[in-house]
């Protein structure tokens, strides 16, 4: 009885595997189907990195775009605080293409459809709690 009480003592002791989660995220309003829709995930612990295409530090994907939706999934996140970004590739070069004021030429948006005043939002008001093994989330793409 004592080594069985043991047992159970010793097996509540270990650690609870985590579950990792997948982020689901459906971008809507893409004004073509022309190119990718190239999400970003980017982590509290990078979140200086914010919004900026050449840092993300968890996910990138590349998603078609099908009738003005691009769906992407980012799997094996743990719970927690993130902030997405979202660009619109339209000519598919791999860049955010801006015209010579600096103005966007191609759709962005991030978590929570925030904007910035004069420049993106920044991670603190974009920033979205993953609290669960399967979260969904929608951006809306904008455009100027």
């Amino acid at each position: 009885m004592i080594i069985r009480n043991l047992f159970y003592i010793a097996i509540g002791l270990l650690p609870v595997a985590s579950h990792a989660a997948s982020l689901h995220i459906d971008v809507t309003n893409n004004k073509n189907d022309t190119g990718v829709v190239k999400v970003m995930v980017f982590s509290e612990a990078n979140k200086d990195a914010f919004p900026h295409t050449s840092k993300p530090n968890l996910c990138v994907i590349n998603a078609k775009i099908n009738q003005g939706i691009a769906t992407a999934i980012c799997p094996n996140l743990s719970i927690g605080k993130y902030a997405i970004s979202v660009i619109h590739d339209e000519n598919n070069n791999g860049k955010f293409d801006r015209n010579w004021l600096g103005i966007p030429k191609e759709g962005y948006g991030f978590s929570n459809d925030v904007m910035g005043s004069f420049g993106p939002p920044d991670f603190d008001r974009a920033v979205i709690e993953i609290t669960d093994v399967d979260f969904q989330l929608s951006i809306t793409m904008q455009y100027h």
